[in-house]
């Protein structure tokens, strides 16, 4: 089914018109530029990661959350240094492993994989076939796959090599538009202990059962659909509870793992229905803040369920994008009524608990689509303007480097005058799977207060590619400008 039929097609990714301000804005003054020199802490090509990353470790302190962004889903070195911080927040402070911007039954297999509890059979790229909609080489990529591989061997040796306290790591997804793989999540697992309850949840999802198209496709199918699916949804919801207190009375063998899943997919089935339907009735930004607050409840059960586990607070890493996670108090985009993942996690854990480190690029190349739904290419990333805050960085001469605007360990010192510098609103850039390369200020721009928006920030001048598993992406319908929005 085509949405939006002869209008023009626009990604659920970042589209934001930035204020006229970025044309007239000038370049870094010289004093800005010796301040980074100064401060700035350089990630050297040769030197073990450990070692780069040191002192941005001892800045983490004891915080619960911690939040790492990305300027492009295509980003290989956003990838790496990602995937090995959060290789240090695991072996070194017993992180419980990271929750990624992908959907929650989507990336369920590659935990149970990482934990040895799939199938015995599964090797890392069989688990991320369930990436099946665009835009799959967002986490079908061998970066991905390379992190994945690490985390299984890293669980399986922790018997022989790990620390006391260290338990298996995980991976999971936190968005909502896989519906069709939730429903069936529910009822596979009521199947196991009252076929009769399982035939109920079917009958109850019957309004989403069958939609089983590209996250595009559903957004409209859902959100056309009777107002009395949502109340269906809730009961169903609540009748898996009680299910559950029903099997234990009985005294049957109920995984919490198990439970816990169909419990997190059930809960998406709620919130996901609200949200496309908010996407048809209100637009932008409500339906943006539904699903922020949807991955901010996802990481906040999570955390829950771990802590039980452990019997201790949970540590957990996020990967987004920066625009979900720098928070949004700091930006335009937050002016103008959005609230991000990123501000919800330092409201509901506090500022003493969360780190936000946001990661940038000024040029290089970048694995991206031209529109929403083609296959991606390797495309020339334009250099950024020069009165963004990548264009400043560009302008220290430095390869790769990090600043701390922020840190929870009184051994690292922060310089107050990068801090201040750095409250500027200036222009910032972002792009998710697709980059519009001939009207980028128009749609990869915003504006931000660094410093209040991240606690610290990753910088890597020239950026490479990153590598597809496939060479080509499904087909996927477009959506017009209001409801594109929504998906950013």
């Amino acid at each position: 089914m085509e949405v939006g039929e002869g209008r023009r097609s626009l990604s659920f990714e970042h589209c934001i018109v930035c204020s006229s301000s970025i044309d007239q804005l000038t370049m870094a003054s010289p004093s800005l530029v010796s301040l980074i020199k100064k401060v700035a802490h350089p990630i050297k090509a040769k030197q073990p990661h450990k070692a780069n990353f040191e002192k941005l470790l001892k800045s983490v302190g004891e915080a619960q959350v911690v939040l790492l962004g990305a300027p492009s889903v295509g980003s290989k070195e956003t990838f790496q240094h990602r995937a090995e911080f959060t290789k240090m927040l695991i072996e070194e402070k017993n992180f419980a492993g990271v929750m990624i911007g992908a959907d929650w039954p989507v990336v369920y297999p590659i935990n149970k994989y990482v934990q040895g509890e799939g199938e015995p059979v599964a090797t890392p790229f069989d688990v991320l076939n369930n990436f099946k909609h665009y835009p799959r080489f967002a986490w079908r990529n061998t970066s991905f796959l390379d992190f994945i591989s690490w985390l299984k061997i890293h669980n399986d040796n922790l018997k022989f090599h790990g620390k006391p306290g260290m338990v298996k790591a995980g991976v999971w997804g936190m968005d909502l538009y896989s519906v069709h793989a939730s429903t069936i999540e529910v009822s596979n697992f009521l199947k196991q202990f009252d076929p009769k309850a399982a035939r109920q949840a079917r009958k109850r999802y019957s309004t989403l059962y069958h939609h089983t198209g590209s996250p595009a496709e559903v957004a409209h199918q859902v959100g056309i659909v009777d107002k009395r699916a949502h109340a269906q949804l809730n009961k169903q919801l609540i009748a898996l509870q009680k299910e559950r207190q029903k099997m234990m009375k009985k005294g049957m063998i109920i995984t919490e793992a198990g439970y816990f899943n169909a419990d997190m997919n059930a809960k998406l089935l709620v919130d996901a229905d609200q949200f496309y339907k908010t996407v048809f009735q209100e637009g932008f930004p409500s339906s943006w803040n539904l699903r922020e607050k949807h991955m901010a409840d996802v990481l906040e059960g999570l955390s829950d369920y771990i802590s039980i586990r452990l019997n201790r607070p949970a540590k957990i890493v996020v990967w987004h994008n920066n625009t979900h996670l720098g928070d949004s108090n700091s930006t335009d985009r937050g002016m103008k009524g959005e609230v991000n993942l990123g501000r919800l996690i330092r409201e509901r854990y506090g500022m003493e608990k969360t780190f936000n480190i946001g990661f940038t690029t000024n040029h290089g190349r970048v694995l991206a689509s031209p529109s929403w739904g083609v296959s991606p290419s390797v495309t020339d990333l334009l250099p950024a303007d020069p009165a963004s805050n990548e264009g400043i960085f560009h302008e220290s001469g430095l390869a790769a480097f990090f600043m701390n605007f922020r840190s929870l360990n009184s051994d690292v010192k922060v310089e107050n005058e990068v801090v201040d510098a750095f409250r500027e609103s200036r222009p910032q850039r972002t792009l998710g799977a697709v980059y519009y390369k001939g009207s980028e200020k128009e749609n990869h721009y915003y504006n931000a207060k660094l410093s209040e928006q991240f606690d610290a920030v990753v910088h890597v001048d020239q950026t490479r590619p990153t590598h597809a598993l496939d060479v080509h992406e499904p087909e996927d319908a477009s959506l017009t400008e209001d409801v594109a929005k929504s998906f950013e």
